[in-house]
């Protein structure tokens, strides 16, 4: 392909399927800058897209004509008594999009505008049954939340799921979710099937990585991971902005790195893995261990009830065992952390899970645990911003993604497969 004169991309005489693909690539440029970009002017957009201005004014009355954009105005006068140029801003009433988290204890549903801005976000428990039973009530609870935000169900675009375990991202299947009990699930196939639009399935942690590098912590780094300590130690990465999924979807399987050697035995069979060590599972399991022995601590008031967070704030009050046992897993987690850096060299790790509240106590021994294993640099290790909501958020931009690939607008019928 030729370049525009301008910018972008401009195609070869008589080719009339590289001609619409130019077309289709340049308004996806213009789409990009505008959803972006809050209030702009044509020239605005020639200048940021590096598209000539006779390319954008063209693509920019089709999208005016379209109803994607609209006219709010116009700017302040030109010199040597030019008109003032018409501001334009993205139409995000024109489409809407859905997002469903399931999870073990509750499902999590949010409707959001064309831009990706959550509108209504509702919750419940998650109903027991079969998977089939449970994506049925998902699918009502995306209908129930299009309702209370008077989004008419024909204006929803596309919807995303994201569920804790590992995924199929191409076939939008979930593969395993153990604390569901699932295996060799359809939710693409079943979302599809009820709601009629595509649909985008991701692991919550690669969801909620999304979340973090647009929303939360991460925002402005192009390489960065997420990990997550929770039931297992599991990482979302991106390098150069791009999700990585892996060739089987278990990209990020941190929680299986060797850091203790000849450690504890881990359910995959080997010895000293990260879950083993600092899952939110081994804490909890290390706790009522030594609260079995009678050695003191706060912790026993909650033997019935205890759990990550109960240990993270204990351990934030001064409880010594509760302390020991989060600086514990904070170590060996920071050399998990180290993996990333020394593979990847992301610009920031991101830490998020239940140990997360026991707040400096547990992030200076990631940190401290991290730089003994990384030479010749000071690792950026930050908390996790938007905590449990970051997976419902993420799988929303996903989700918006998937509707219109990068940011194209093309018939419904195109996007389908």
């Amino acid at each position: 392909m030729d370049a525009d004169p301008g910018g972008g991309v401009a195609a070869p005489s008589g080719s009339r399927a590289v001609h619409r693909l130019t077309r289709e690539v340049n308004r996806s440029l213009v789409l990009d800058v505008l959803r972006e970009g809050g209030v702009l002017s044509r020239v605005d957009l020639a200048r940021r897209t590096r598209l000539s201005k006779p390319t954008v004014s063209v693509i920019v009355d089709e999208l005016l004509r379209d109803g994607v954009v609209r006219e709010v105005g116009l700017g302040p006068s030109q010199p040597r008594g030019g008109r003032p140029p018409a501001l334009l801003v993205f139409n995000d009433s024109l489409s809407s999009y859905a997002g469903i988290q399931l999870g073990p204890r509750l499902l999590r549903v949010a409707v959001a505008d064309g831009v990706g801005r959550v509108l209504v976000d509702t919750a419940c428990d998650t109903p027991r049954g079969s998977a089939q039973h449970v994506v049925r009530k998902a699918v009502q609870q995306v209908r129930t939340a299009l309702g209370r935000a008077r989004v008419d169900a024909g204006r929803l675009s596309a919807c995303g799921v994201t569920v804790a375990g590992v995924v199929d991202t191409e076939w939008g299947h979930c593969i395993d979710a153990p604390a569901l009990g699932w295996q060799d699930v359809d939710l693409r196939g079943a979302v599809e099937a009820s709601l009629d639009v595509p649909v985008v399935v991701a692991p919550a942690v690669a969801a909620a990585t999304v979340a973090e590098g647009r929303l939360g912590r991460a925002a402005g780094h192009h390489t960065y991971a997420l990990v997550h300590a929770g039931r297992a130690v599991d990482a979302g990465i991106v390098i150069d902005g791009a999700l990585l999924h892996g060739h089987s979807g278990r990209a990020g399987g941190l929680g299986h790195c060797t850091v203790v050697d000849d450690g504890p035995l881990c359910h995959c069979g080997n010895r000293g893995c990260l879950d083993t060590v600092a899952s939110v599972t081994a804490v909890v399991a290390h706790a009522a261990a030594a609260l079995s022995r009678g050695e003191p601590s706060a912790l026993h008031r909650y033997r019935g009830a205890l759990d990550g967070a109960v240990v993270a704030q204990a351990a934030g009050e001064g409880d010594d065992l509760a302390g020991t046992l989060v600086r514990n897993a904070g170590r060996m987690l920071g050399r998990g952390v180290a993996y990333l850096l020394n593979l990847l060299d992301p610009g920031m790790v991101v830490v998020g899970g239940p140990l997360a509240h026991a707040g400096p106590l547990f992030f200076d021994a990631v940190h401290d645990g991290a730089a003994e294993h990384v030479p010749r640099r000071t690792p950026l290790i930050e908390p996790a911003a938007l905590g449990a909501n970051a997976p419902l958020l993420g799988i929303v931009q996903l989700a918006v993604e998937h509707g219109t690939p990068s940011y194209r607008i093309v018939g419904r019928d195109a996007v389908r497969r």
